[in-house]
């Protein structure tokens, strides 16, 4: 039943998205509601909030500040679900969007997380210690859920699909490519996105394996090197592993955001602070688990 409860509630920007995306698309400007103009949207929207919590703030309870910070992370989840979903409606998703997307949404978790610490130290509802040391904490564990994420996802869709098929992956090969392309037509954005990806992000994501890099992992099955599994008993095998790890992903960490304001309004603005405690007392002792279970994949 909790298990039901929750995942309604992980639904609901979703079921906002929806409605939000039929009617850019009805209005059939593809010109103006661009997926990355919508990924900026959601990423100004994300720390507006979390900023005017810390100017507002009055660090009572039942401080209006608190409810307002928590629609403002609303709305930031409801767009950056629409992004992705234009992206696929207009037949212009790639891999930089998918990029740009991760970097977004993780710039809203460190944004709410730097300013629900400065607003709990600025009304010294705990200890500056405690503040600013779990915060560090918080960042790396959270870097290192997303990455892992981003592993075990690749991993799935190339040992799953019956045939080599890189869509919704992030591998070296296909971002060669897309660097390529984006020098070519000048998208000097991209290109720097891509190359920040390629140099820094991969090398980090392929040093959490134990054993071969996604990459390698692409140029075996390309030569049909790949034996250990049929598609089918790998999909069987590692079912249980891929909706864990779904369930351990940014939804649940957004439904965290905007419940702890909640939490807060009621009982106080020290419970801001819950995000830190959830994260890095329950979550990241989970995603440990994926990450031992992951190396045989």
């Amino acid at each position: 039943m909790f298990y039901f409860r929750f995942t309604h509630l992980r639904s609901n920007p979703k079921r906002c998205q929806t409605v939000l995306v039929g009617f850019m698309g009805a209005l059939n400007l593809p010109s103006v509601f661009t997926p990355n103009r919508i990924t900026f949207c959601s990423l100004g929207v994300g720390l507006y909030g979390a900023y005017q919590l810390f100017r507002d703030g009055n660090g009572e309870v039942g401080d209006v500040a608190i409810l307002r910070a928590g629609v403002f992370v609303f709305l930031a989840i409801v767009l950056d679900c629409c992004d992705g979903q234009l992206a696929r409606m207009y037949g212009t998703g790639s891999l930089a969007g998918r990029i740009l997307d991760g970097i977004c949404d993780s710039l809203v978790a460190f944004g709410n997380g730097f300013f629900w610490s400065l607003t709990a130290s600025k009304h010294e509802v705990l200890p500056f210690h405690v503040i600013w040391g779990v915060l560090p904490v918080t960042v790396v564990f959270f870097q290192q859920q997303a990455m892992l994420f981003d592993r075990v996802k690749n991993l799935y869709v190339l040992r799953s699909n019956p045939v080599l098929d890189t869509v919704g992956m992030e591998d070296s090969e296909l971002v060669k490519l897309e660097l390529e392309d984006a020098w070519q037509t000048g998208h000097m954005g991209n290109w720097l996105l891509l190359k920040w990806y390629q140099k820094l992000y991969l090398v980090l994501q392929d040093s959490t394996n134990r054993n071969k890099s996604v990459n390698e992992l692409v140029r075996e099955k390309k030569a049909g090197n790949i034996k250990k599994l049929s598609p089918e008993e790998y999909r069987l095998r590692w079912k249980s592993t891929m909706r864990l790890v779904s369930f351990l992903g940014t939804g649940s960490h957004a439904f965290m955001f905007y419940s702890c304001t909640v939490v807060a309004y009621f009982f106080g603005y020290k419970y801001l602070m819950l995000f830190h405690v959830v994260n890095n007392c329950i979550l990241a002792p989970i995603w440990a688990l994926v990450y031992y279970r992951s190396k045989d994949m």
